[in-house]
């Protein structure tokens, strides 16, 4: 699924459950992108706006705020699409934003997609599967996993869900001056959601 029929599915037909987005094949940076794509056709974006999103999308805050500011900032769309070709993760593309247009096109020159099972095996995390140092050969037909089924990869979406979340959190500045209101907001959904 791409992600503008996502959007358009999710606009028409409302939220989707975390299975249904896991089933799309699309990894958790390009269905942030599908809620940057759904929050710019609003004038005025508030933050209830990106809570409510990010709810819908099964997906962190920090990576809607991110995947908005690639969507709404990324003039050449170039970062855009590297995302949506499973080539960088969100978060990379929106770092790249801030570096120079040398650093930008010094890392789009080097883009590798990612596999197939890692998209799929890594829905929901955080991690920069990508940026892996890449091995010396060719992987063979032999030396790759083969691909989970997808029924195992929905019976871990808590667990694939859990560690973004702590990979979320993780990233929030000790110096951040609404750190601890974070916390506490997880801590208060936690309680009342066991």
């Amino acid at each position: 699924m791409n992600l503008d029929t996502l959007a358009e599915d999710i606009i028409k037909n409302g939220p989707k459950s975390a299975a249904e987005l896991a089933a799309t094949g699309l990894n958790s940076s390009q269905v942030a992108l599908v809620g940057a794509k759904i929050l710019s056709r609003h004038e005025l974006v508030t933050g209830r706006d990106m809570d409510d999103m990010a709810e819908v999308l099964h997906i962190g805050i920090s990576y809607l705020q991110k995947a908005r500011r690639v969507f709404t900032q990324d003039k050449g769309g170039q970062l855009m699409a590297a995302v949506v070709s499973g080539c960088m993760n969100i978060s990379e593309a929106a770092e790249l934003l801030s570096g120079t247009d040398e650093q930008r096109q010094t890392r789009l020159k080097n883009l590798k997609p990612i596999s197939k099972f890692v998209v799929a095996a890594s829905r929901g995390t955080k991690r920069d599967l990508a940026a892996k140092e890449p091995t010396a050969k060719e992987p063979t037909a032999k030396d790759t996993k083969p691909v989970k089924p997808q029924a195992d990869i929905v019976a871990n979406l808590g667990v694939i869900y859990a560690n973004e979340a702590i990979n979320s959190l993780i990233r929030i500045p000790k110096n951040d001056p609404s750190r601890k209101r974070g916390f506490q907001i997880v801590s208060d959904w936690i309680k009342g959601n066991p």
